[in-house]
């Protein structure tokens, strides 16, 4: 992660900055960025025996910005979220989202993003981390190892509605085994 990377994940942080609701603040949501944006990074430099290309470089410090624009702006509807998925464990996260607000945190980021004129690869993040397998083929390899990197911290951080991986994506990517052990893997 470079020194650009940090103070854009920063500034981005800071223009969404807001009030706490449930497990959700600006802390615990840079965590959750930071560790994933670590995990990419060491993940792919394993594959590939070479440092992360910069156009891809942060995709894990931006992948969950449209959680921060809920915190800010639809703090009330992001509350009734949380308090659906502990009702609905079973329940998609991004299904509850989209049945709440008319939209999930990866469309909303991703607008978001894309209307801040950032690179495509990061656009393309946002929208599809938590279904890389309809991604362009172009970035699928990044976004999958974000979607993989997602999951492992949300392990990490014991939190609930965690879905289990598609085994398709260890078909597309290889993923190194310490992290595909740690994985929860659909049947």
């Amino acid at each position: 992660m470079t020194l650009k990377d940090i103070v854009a994940g920063s500034a981005v942080f800071a223009a969404l900055a807001a009030t706490a609701s449930g497990p959700y603040s600006i802390d615990s949501v840079w965590e959750h960025a930071v560790t994933c944006n670590g995990l990419v990074s060491e993940m792919y430099e394993l594959i590939h025996d070479e440092k992360i290309p910069e156009n891809v470089a942060s995709v894990g410090l931006l992948h969950n910005v449209g959680i921060l624009v809920m915190l800010k702006y639809f703090p009330d509807e992001l509350t009734r979220i949380v308090a659906l998925q502990k009702q609905y464990p079973e329940k998609n996260p991004t299904f509850l989202e989209a049945e709440v607000l008319g939209v999930d945190h990866a469309r909303l980021g991703a607008f978001l993003l894309n209307w801040w004129n950032m690179p495509y690869p990061m656009v393309e993040a946002a929208l599809y981390h938590n279904n890389p397998l309809v991604a362009a083929q172009s970035n699928q390899e990044i976004i999958i190892l974000l979607h993989v990197a997602d999951h492992l911290v949300q392990i990490a951080e014991e939190a609930q509605n965690i879905q289990p991986l598609d085994p398709e994506i260890f078909t597309l990517v290889e993923i190194p085994g310490r992290f595909r052990e740690q994985c929860q893997i659909a049947e």
